[in-house]
């Protein structure tokens, strides 16, 4: 009788696939290619999983808590800009992940829908990221704005992290270390505060 197959759970077969994905890329993930990796055939990872359509959805969900580990690690004084920060690092960091994620097979599957938050404005989920709602870092930055004011710099700012994000996994900024990003982040959010107080002004 011949041994019987080692069996796998669903994170080991993610988090191989991630590590994939990091090392060559989306189009050089396939089944065979985890299997290898795992030292075996392809029926324990489809013993586990039905299709690659179950693998791609259970590895954007490693790559999302991947990322959001980088975007919640403390990097400043101030924790909004510890989420831009750790989400273009990220981008810099892992460029072929945050491909996988925004280019290569864009699909949302939003910290904000995956705590059923759908439907609610930025500002909401950006405030389910923190833990601890008695220390909201939007009330304390922006507790004299108005929730569509808010929303207003956090969708701008969201606009110019992402598209920094872009360009850092591009390679389009080699050599930009922590310390550049950080300036490039705070001057567009001081800018985007100013324009929001400008347009609060009668």
């Amino acid at each position: 009788m011949s041994p019987r197959a080692r069996q796998f759970t669903e994170s080991e077969i993610a988090t191989t696939a991630l590590d994939l994905i990091r090392e060559n890329g989306w189009n050089a993930l396939t089944a065979r290619s985890i299997a290898k990796r795992l030292g075996t055939s392809t029926s324990p990872i489809y013993s586990v999983f039905v299709s690659m359509v179950e693998i791609e959805t259970a590895v954007r969900i490693e790559a999302m808590d991947s990322m959001l580990r980088s975007m919640l690690t403390p990097r400043s004084d101030n924790p909004l800009l510890d989420l831009a920060l750790g989400y273009v690092a990220y981008a810099r960091d892992e460029p072929l992940i945050f491909r996988f994620l925004y280019i290569d097979r864009p699909k949302e599957i939003s910290i904000a829908e995956r705590n059923g938050l759908e439907g609610r404005g930025l500002t909401d989920r950006l405030r389910a990221m923190f833990e601890d709602p008695s220390d909201d870092p939007l009330d304390t930055y922006f507790g004299g704005q108005s929730v569509d004011a808010t929303d207003d710099i956090a969708f701008r700012a969201w606009i110019f992290t992402h598209g920094l994000a872009m360009l850092l996994c591009s390679n389009m900024l080699p050599g930009a270390d922590d310390a550049e990003l950080r300036r490039l982040l705070e001057g567009a959010g001081f800018a985007f505060h100013l324009l929001q107080q400008q347009k609060a002004t009668p």
